[in-house]
């Protein structure tokens, strides 16, 4: 029997070599894991294991003028994103918002107030992005509990959430660039009152 484990250490080397437009299409054709027996597109991203989610909810969040992203090293490649993540079967985008933030870093999602609509590639095909206040708090660290602490055990995909100053943010290696230009552009000028589609 082909563990998981095994097929994560098998595939890690394919991962840099595959383009966005091959990972995680749900076909089955050329992925390792339809060979292996396993749920298809885990190579490229764990929570399709589950079902193509279409909507991400996202969340902005600054405190004493740092913001809250997350790093990423999915076999290798490292880049940043923002917390947050896929909206599930049944929840609102606020709902899958503060789930995923308390899931992701232990804080309290208060109040959120939409500001951008991105256009993304799969699996993701629309990620919304929210001005989110939160909770007085202490350290931000994944919950043991989340999807995202398990890749973390099995090193297929490591998160660690972190605070960054607000003028490192746009030197960032930032997965969606037009969205980093809209938030570094909010934070010079102000973000939209209402959401933007970008």
């Amino acid at each position: 029997m082909v563990t998981l484990r095994t097929s994560i250490e098998r595939n890690r080397n394919n991962y840099n070599q595959r383009t966005p437009e091959a990972g995680c299409n749900h076909t089955g054709v050329g992925h390792p894991d339809a060979a292996a027996g396993l749920p298809i597109g885990w190579y490229r991203h764990v929570r399709c294991i589950m079902t193509a989610m279409s909507k991400a909810s996202r969340a902005i969040i600054i405190e004493n003028g740092k913001m809250l992203v997350m790093h990423r090293n999915k076999y290798g490649s490292q880049y940043f994103t923002l917390v947050g993540g896929r909206v599930s079967e049944g929840e609102t985008l606020e709902q899958a918002l503060v789930r995923e933030v308390q899931e992701e870093t232990g804080l309290t999602v208060t109040g959120v107030r939409l500001l951008f609509i991105e256009e993304h590639a799969a699996p993701y095909n629309e990620q919304y992005i929210f001005w989110c206040e939160v909770a007085p708090h202490d350290e931000v660290a994944i919950q043991s509990m989340s999807e995202e602490a398990m890749m973390n055990r099995l090193e297929a995909n490591v998160h660690t959430p972190m605070w960054v100053g607000l003028e490192s943010f746009k030197t960032l290696a930032f997965r969606t660039p037009a969205l980093q230009r809209a938030i570094v552009d909010g934070l010079k000028k102000g973000f939209p009152a209402e959401p933007v589609k970008l």
